[in-house]
């Protein structure tokens, strides 16, 4: 017996270490197939591993295979129906589906589980903006920019409807901050012109959208 925990314990720490491996690999390098690799080895070692059922998913999300993804997404949460990330991962799939519904109901799903997440919260704005209901928009995105202040992400789609809702001295507001964490950013420079040429200052809105040409 004594030796059978030993064995575990030696298992467990090899399995946890191409775990951290694989992750590095996918999150760092972007190299999908060496992270898949990885995640593989993890997997031989430990079968029920959900973090890594989980990760083999987003990797296999990340190289279309969406099929087999949506196979490790769905294991993981038989295992444990309270996995944080999962039903995010499954969210994105059905955006890419064009599912728009059915996202939103993953992202609540996953916001039940880990509602600090404000990349959820981001892309349940985003489904609701996809619909075309930045009333349903708006709060989700303004939990999101509380929650992380250092992505440009929602502060844009946020402007947008802003924008939409002809709520130009908030779109003008959040669409500079927007800016100010990603200066370069074409599609929020020409927000913030349009926006400006809506509240008829049309000489700031020219000098923003002639650089865009």
């Amino acid at each position: 017996m004594k030796h059978f925990n030993l064995l575990n314990k030696v298992l467990n720490f090899s399995a946890e270490r191409y775990f951290k491996t694989a992750g590095d690999l996918f999150v760092y390098e972007g190299d999908y197939e060496s992270a898949l690799s990885m995640v593989d080895k993890t997997l031989d070692l430990d079968p029920n591993n959900v973090r890594a059922l989980v990760l083999r998913g987003d990797i296999l999300f990340c190289l279309n295979r969406d099929v087999e993804a949506l196979q490790m997404l769905n294991q993981a949460l038989k295992l444990d129906a309270n996995l944080p990330q999962a039903h995010f991962l499954l969210g994105e799939m059905a955006i890419g589906r064009g599912q728009v519904d059915t996202a939103i109901a993953e992202f609540n799903h996953e916001l039940e589980i880990d509602p600090g997440s404000s990349m959820a919260w981001y892309r349940r704005g985003d489904a609701y903006a996809r619909k075309d209901d930045c009333a349903a928009a708006v709060p989700s995105l303004q939990r999101a920019i509380w929650l992380n202040t250092d992505f440009s992400g929602p502060f844009i789609l946020l402007g947008k409807c802003y924008l939409k809702q002809n709520n130009l001295a908030n779109a003008e507001g959040i669409l500079r901050n927007a800016l100010v964490l990603d200066p370069q950013n074409r599609e929020a420079q020409y927000l913030l012109g349009r926006t400006l040429a809506a509240a008829g200052r049309k000489d700031e809105a020219n000098t923003i959208l002639d650089k865009l040409k």
